[in-house]
């Protein structure tokens, strides 16, 4: 193990204690060979063979994050990067490298990643790098199939992203949750190392009544839309705020809403009757899938859902499940890569 460092233009150094200090014009060269030498600190004592192993996964960690912070920062990376000059950044860091060189899990590694390089590209308070750095420690921590309960929860019950407002978006959605879906019912063992870890919580009974199909209906209402005849209808349909054409069939007409509540009260701000929104809601009502249609679409797309939908019946089933907000950060890392949310940083989401 290496006691110093001679630093050069870039002004680093690394000590004994595996404790860096960056100061500025950090470049990914500079980077590599520190990480390098906070993994030998952590790894002193361990044999050879198993030390070769670690400095291997070590690489493939230290390469990933570095590949996927020039595909997010381009021409500001070695700006970004000097964010490892916060000695909480450098104790995250630490954490997933310890995690990795260990268990060698990617898919924990690529999670960690994700909320490292969040954590030196934002400008948090203090208290919720703490949350961060809580989550970077455990995500280096937990399975592929631990991480896949975390995401499904938060797919099913958080807010949906606002990227799904047409059919091609909420058919990759779809697709995405049957994967998730495809471990499911959950073991008990990692329901359980999830709440020991501080990810998961039990919830109250209020969502305890509803299945899943009820769920998906009720936060994707106007996917389901089969659509109206304007024709027959006694109301002025050509406002777009209200009203477009049908996803799944275009001569008829919709509610230009994803979800009845926000919808309504954009027909309340137009200053119709409440005797008028009601007609209205109770036409886009009528026109909509029943939950029976949407259980066979649903099943058309994957016989996971079916194992989703027996698993809600279940005592231990994951909707008596909440996310705690360091839950919350690490399901959001991964959902996040996956497009739905881009236009949505963990700040907005966390409050």
């Amino acid at each position: 193990m290496r006691s110093d460092q001679t630093t050069g233009d870039n002004s680093i150094a690394v000590v004994a204690s595996g404790a860096v200090s960056i100061h500025t014009g950090v470049s990914v060269a500079d980077v590599k060979e520190i990480f390098r030498d906070m993994m030998r600190d952590a790894m002193v004592g361990i044999q050879r063979e198993a030390l070769q192993e670690a400095e291997q996964r070590n690489e493939k960690l230290v390469d990933d994050l570095l590949s996927r912070a020039e595909d997010r920062f381009g021409e500001q990376i070695e700006e970004k990067l000097a964010g490892f000059k916060d000695p909480g950044a450098q104790y995250a860091f630490k954490q997933a490298q310890n995690g990795y060189c260990r268990y060698g899990d990617d898919e924990a590694k690529d999670n960690a990643i994700e909320l490292i390089l969040d954590r030196i590209s934002n400008n948090y308070e203090n208290d919720f790098n703490i949350i961060v750095d809580d989550a970077i420690e455990k995500a280096a921590r937990l399975s592929e199939r631990q991480v896949k309960i975390l995401c499904l929860i938060f797919s099913i019950f958080s807010n949906p992203p606002l990227t799904i407002s047409n059919l091609e978006n909420f058919d990759k959605y779809v697709s995405y949750m049957a994967e998730l879906s495809s471990d499911i019912p959950a073991r008990e063992s990692d329901i359980s190392m999830l709440k020991i870890h501080g990810l998961l919580i039990d919830h109250s009974a209020t969502r305890h009544w509803m299945n899943i199909d009820d769920i998906i209906r009720q936060r994707y209402w106007g996917i389901f839309a089969k659509g109206f005849d304007q024709n027959i209808v006694d109301f002025d349909t050509s406002d777009r705020d209200l009203f477009l054409p049908c996803l799944r069939n275009p001569t008829l007409m919709q509610a230009n809403n994803v979800q009845l509540a926000p919808w309504r009260e954009r027909l309340t701000a137009t200053g119709l009757s409440d005797e008028k929104i009601q007609e209205i809601i109770n036409i886009c009502e009528n026109s909509t899938m029943s939950i029976d249609e949407i259980k066979s679409l649903l099943d058309g797309k994957s016989q996971n859902f079916q194992n989703l939908r027996d698993d809600f019946t279940k005592e231990g089933s994951i909707k008596y499940s909440k996310l705690t907000t360091v839950g919350t950060a690490i399901a959001f890392s991964k959902v996040k890569r996956t497009g739905f949310y881009e236009y949505l940083s963990m700040r907005d989401l966390i409050a």
